[in-house]
């Protein structure tokens, strides 16, 4: 756009603060390598590297919808990883379905949930958007004695919330367990 051309013709192209908000306002699609060679830049402050996260989120393109997801598999640090997990979940996931839906998603989060440091932003974005295909992974670590207590209580946390907007029929075979773990208490 004019506006954003303007602004890096007058400021510069140095990813900093300032800069990420412009982009927050303008979400120019033009702005896609500018935020992405932030994103990508290990050796920018951690915080830029997440309002780098935050402009791809504002420009809304399926190509930084990309740029989101990318984030998950990559080696990042797990709070880069769990701040693009909660923008990717924004709005129930609708905002970035078409980048979201598909196996290496789902992968990722059955993986996230074997990592205590993603465990937890991976079980806030299956509540958030309500994935019933990873309800039986959630429902193994909400009954696995092995994880501490509050990670179990936060798996049956988002068991409820999955469970609470699932039709009947599509949960049911994944809560026995639950039921089998209550009545053993």
């Amino acid at each position: 756009s004019w506006a954003f051309n303007e602004v890096i013709a007058r400021l510069g192209d140095t990813w900093d603060a300032r800069l990420a908000g412009i982009v927050m306002q303008l979400h120019p699609p033009d702005a896609l390598p500018l935020v992405r060679t932030a994103l990508n830049n290990a050796k920018l402050d951690p915080s830029l590297r997440g309002l780098a996260l935050d402009a791809l989120d504002a420009i809304g393109t399926k190509e930084a919808g990309q740029q989101i997801t990318a984030v998950l598999t990559a080696d990042e640090p797990a709070e880069l990883k769990t701040h693009a997990l909660h923008l990717l979940a924004r709005d129930a996931g609708d905002a970035w379905r078409e980048v979201l839906d598909g196996d290496a998603m789902k992968d990722y989060l059955a993986k996230a949930l074997g990592d205590t440091q993603l465990r937890e932003g991976a079980l806030a974005f299956i509540g958030e958007t309500r994935l019933v295909p990873l309800l039986g992974d959630v429902v193994a670590l909400a009954c696995d004695a092995g994880t501490s207590p509050e990670q179990r209580l936060k798996a049956l946390g988002t068991v409820q919330r999955v469970a609470s907007r699932a039709k009947r029929n599509d949960t049911a075979p994944f809560l026995k367990p639950i039921a089998a773990l209550i009545e053993s208490a």
